[in-house]
């Protein structure tokens, strides 16, 4: 049975792993295609510069993708076990619109990973064997869905770059939790469902600031973001611990 459960969800780790590369191999082209546009243009505005220079801050509607790198753990007072953050890679795919260059509304929907690793007593190295402590992880696969007020600066700071910041409101909705235990010897882990001990819903709050960089006729944005939960994250009364991340986002927008 332990077996069947690490086989089923070591499957779906490597389709979610295998999607994100494949958006990502995507993204890095299309901005790479971009960007060498963007130089032919250059060279030949001399002639035709209104007509050839690409103007994508202008644009008021824009769609894309962000993938997603954090750090998530579990905070709180009053915590069942002691928590460290661990990485959790996401996406989202998004739509903005901007009403005037300096302010805009935006919403997506995506897969997040959070959660949290797990620190232990060693117990198995009195016994010979590796350390235990800091193997243990807590994953929440999310289904999300922010909706962003951004502000952007209405002219550019350095040529062909801009400063945007977002506040979010971000429901989310937890379809599957696993306590794992890595073996790095074997990568036989030991997976265990545990959905019944935490809520499936939970509304974050979320900002983020970078720049957004002018690649031709996309927007590239870096993004430092932090997130934190509203509703604990137990399933219980007993204890309390709200879902927290921060990390770095990267969009392309058309």
């Amino acid at each position: 049975m332990a077996y069947q459960i690490f086989s089923q969800t070591f499957l779906k780790e490597v389709i979610m792993n295998t999607f994100v590369k494949f958006i990502f191999f995507i993204a890095l082209t299309t901005l790479s295609l971009s960007s060498h546009s963007q130089q032919k243009l250059n060279f030949n505005s001399e002639k035709e510069p209104d007509e050839l220079i690409p103007r994508p801050f202008e644009k008021k509607f824009h769609c894309g993708i962000s993938i997603n790198t954090y750090f998530t753990t579990i905070a709180g007072d009053n915590l069942p076990k002691t928590y460290f953050s661990k990485p959790s890679l996401g996406f989202d795919i998004r739509a903005e619109y901007f009403f005037k260059p300096y302010v805009g509304l935006g919403v997506g929907i995506g897969f997040q990973q959070r959660g949290a690793g797990i620190i232990n007593p060693d117990k198995v190295k009195e016994l010979g064997n590796p350390d235990s402590t800091y193997r243990e992880r807590l994953r929440f696969n999310h289904i999300q869905v922010p909706i962003s007020l951004i502000l952007r600066t209405s002219k550019d700071i350095v040529k062909g770059i801009r400063l945007s910041g977002t506040f979010s409101l971000v429901p989310i909705f937890n379809f599957e939790s696993n306590d794992v235990f890595n073996s790095v010897e074997d990568g036989n882990h030991i997976i265990t469902p545990v959905s019944n001990q935490y809520q499936k819903n939970d509304l974050l709050y979320q900002f983020s600031f970078g720049p957004d960089i002018n690649a031709g006729n996309t927007i590239f944005t870096i993004h430092f973001v932090y997130s934190k939960g509203t509703s604990n994250v137990y399933s219980t009364n007993l204890s309390k611990g709200y879902n927290e991340g921060m990390g770095v986002q990267i969009s392309w927008l058309f």
